[in-house]
């Protein structure tokens, strides 16, 4: 025991566990990355009573370098991110629930403190409810100003997370018109306004395969203009 206890004050080091016998030390647990550390580990035998030094410990690694081990068995989904702090890993970004909440099991399965404050978590039920809700009011058939796009933009994003969780989703493009005047004209704008966002939406990155456009002709004329129904719905299919 006094030869433990002198070799540990010498070592200075709690992460080093030390046992002896018969002036044979084993050290164990994780040495840290430390010049000084490497350097007495290899004067121990200058201590009395010290016979051998067997040295079983694990290189203590950095949380950078932790972190890079975990990312390559664990990818990070798409739209978080993983950054280290000093004795902390920060998991920011916007994610679905159930993406969130299976990789955050991985995480704490490795990491003891995880900081989560910049971590955005909706539920799908949440976005798809946003997709529905925001409608793009397109007056205009064949082009888009800067808050719709901007509007398309935000239902893209929201839609590529609900992607993340699940990859047969698809964003359903819904045109519509209030058939007032005359019907080849409002049928042909249907048909623009679906052109357009599609476009815009291939524009930004989404994939075709992941575009279903519903189209509803109209049947029969109206009077009235009912600017509300000039525009362009959105759904979430499965």
């Amino acid at each position: 025991a006094m030869i433990a206890t002198r070799a540990a004050n010498f070592l200075q080091s709690g992460e080093i566990k030390i046992s002896v016998n018969d002036g044979h030390t084993i050290l164990t647990g994780e040495q840290p990355q430390s010049t000084a550390i490497s350097e007495k580990i290899n004067q121990l035998t200058l201590l009395p009573g010290v016979r051998s030094v067997d040295n079983q410990t694990v290189l203590q690694l950095s949380m950078e370098q932790k972190l890079a081990l975990f990312l390559k068995d664990h990818p990070l989904p798409e739209h978080l991110q993983l950054t280290p702090n000093q004795n902390s890993i920060k998991l920011s970004g916007q994610a679905v629930a159930p993406v969130a909440n299976q990789y955050m099991e991985k995480i704490r399965s490795t990491f003891e403190a995880v900081d989560t404050d910049s971590l955005q978590v909706f539920t799908t039920d949440q976005l798809k409810s946003s997709i529905t809700s925001n409608h793009l009011q397109m007056v205009n058939p064949r082009n888009l100003n800067e808050e719709q796009t901007v509007l398309i933009q935000t239902i893209l994003h929201q839609f590529n997370l609900l992607a993340v969780e699940q990859e047969t989703r698809k964003l359903k493009i819904i045109p519509r018109s209030d058939c007032q005047g005359i019907l080849e004209r409002s049928n042909e704008n249907i048909i623009n306004r679906a052109a357009v966002v599609n476009q815009s939406l291939l524009d930004a990155g989404l994939s075709d395969s992941k575009i279903l456009v519903e189209i509803n002709y109209c049947e029969q004329s109206t009077d009235a203009v009912n600017i509300d129904m000039l525009g362009v719905w959105f759904e979430v299919t499965e």
